[in-house]
């Protein structure tokens, strides 16, 4: 009997294993890949029992009884026999890899046992019977994708315990009435472990289905009787049944509606929306600022105003005023790319800007500082926006002083690298617009409306 039960543990932590390798392979499949679910139905099966009883006391002829199958058996148990295994289950499965089932059978243990120890050989045949309940850990799409496996423990509850006894095994005339077996456990354990192919035969609705599933179960019982001698333990050296079934379920599905993605949609929700105060989009005025840079960069060896710059006919500078920058063209000025273009105009029209301050600002002087690392045009690059301003905004050309030198404020350094230098030296051929009053270097101010304010929101509240 110990022979077949270091056989069963064996097989079970082999079962133990690929459960693991199950689930570790699983996990790294698609979290969601069927909808969540809950099956309901039967379950039935006929099983092959082989029961160990090691020393029992069943029979009042004799105290003690040996049921000690030879060394040789292919067996290894005392005894064997089958009966039905029936029941009611559910299953819980998961938008995952796994699944619960919970399982209330009625399960018959039956076995024909012999004492070889005795010449005659006498025989027990057992009527063993529970109630169990087993509540199972499921794993799905092992190997093929309708294949699973389940395991988890036994608690059964003793429905009949009882045997026939017969004196000689080959002679009927010594068979015994069916007496109760003593010192049975009313309540014992064990447990289950199986696999399961899963297959449809009907969709009701694109909701509900029914499944007919095959299954193979191995299922451990143990600690069957209660009394035991000292040199007993209640798993390897008394009565134990190890049953292998096969057999069929069917069930009814009910699943959780996906929606196109394979999300599980959420059940319908009630949906109130809070409109503005009486319903009225606002708007609402917003100052804001550009800097004006005060550089004019000219391309080398040329003292031409570059194009990029906005020059003005003198009808145009005429009619022209720095607040006309404000007239932004379509877009949203919370939309970066019009901030930014806008900013870049305002830019091209900063001698624009400055001839405009200046005939509003008869008493201000400019200093035009020119500069020029490579070429000897900073001081033609600087008569001529001096010609402009004097030219198209009609500025007196004696509040326009010339002045050339190195940049106060030099792009670069010593340690810029070789092939950065030109670009440096881009940077500083220029013309800086120098002001005593700082207001003449101001920013450009500029007015938006507004009207996506957070009082023009719309409020959803989902119950």
């Amino acid at each position: 009997m110990k022979t077949m039960i270091i056989k069963l543990c064996r097989n079970f932590s082999i079962a133990l294993v690929l459960v693991a390798i199950a689930v570790t392979g699983s996990q790294g499949q698609d979290s969601k890949f069927r909808s969540q679910a809950w099956r309901f139905g039967v379950n039935g099966a006929y099983q092959y029992n082989a029961a160990s009883l090691g020393w029992q006391e069943l029979h009042l002829k004799q105290p003690y009884w040996n049921f000690a199958a030879p060394e040789n058996s292919i067996d290894y148990v005392d005894g064997t026999g089958s009966g039905p295994y029936i029941g009611l289950f559910a299953e819980y499965l998961s938008t995952s890899w796994w699944g619960i089932q919970f399982r209330a059978s009625y399960d018959v243990r039956d076995a024909l046992v012999y004492d070889l120890t005795q010449t005659p050989v006498p025989s027990f045949d057992t009527k063993m019977s529970y109630i169990t309940l087993e509540p199972l850990f499921r794993v799905d799409q092992l190997i093929l994708p309708r294949l699973n496996m389940y395991l988890g423990p036994v608690i059964a509850f003793k429905s009949n315990g009882s045997y026939i006894y017969r004196d000689d095994k080959d002679d009927p005339a010594t068979e015994e009435e069916e007496i109760d077996a003593a010192d049975l456990n009313n309540v014992t354990y064990g447990v289950t472990g199986g696999v399961a192919y899963d297959i449809k035969v009907q969709d009701f609705t694109n909701l509900t289905s029914l499944y007919v599933t095959p299954f193979f179960d191995a299922s451990w019982l143990v600690n069957q009787k209660g009394k035991l001698r000292s040199d007993q333990n209640s798993i390897a050296d008394t009565w134990s049944t190890a049953s292998y079934r096969l057999g069929v379920r069917v069930s009814y599905e009910k699943r959780e509606p996906l929606d196109s993605r394979g999300t599980l949609m959420e059940p319908a929700k009630k949906v109130v929306i809070a409109m503005p105060e009486d319903n009225t989009i606002l708007t609402r005025n917003i100052r804001g600022y550009f800097p004006i840079h005060p550089y004019v960069f000219f391309e080398k060896g040329s003292s031409v105003i570059p194009t990029r710059y906005k020059l003005l006919t003198v009808a145009e500078a005429k009619n022209f005023k720095e607040e006309d920058l404000e007239n932004f063209e379509k877009g949203d000025l919370t939309v970066k790319e019009t901030t930014v273009d806008q900013l870049v105009t305002s830019y091209y029209n900063l001698m624009n800007i400055y001839g405009d301050r200046m005939r509003r600002n008869p008493s201000e002087n400019l200093v035009l500082s020119a500069s020029d690392t490579e070429e000897k045009n900073s001081e033609a690059n600087a008569a001529e926006i001096k010609k402009y301003l004097v030219n198209i905004f009609g500025i007196a050309p004696e509040r326009i002083t010339i002045r050339v030198e190195p940049p106060s404020k030099p792009s670069g350094s010593a340690s810029t690298e070789a092939e950065s230098k030109r670009l440096i030296a881009d940077e500083n051929r220029r013309v800086t617009f120098e002001f005593t009053n700082l207001k003449m270097t101001e920013p450009l101010e500029y007015t938006i409306r507004d009207e996506s304010s957070i009082d023009n929101d719309l409020i959803f509240s989902i119950g």
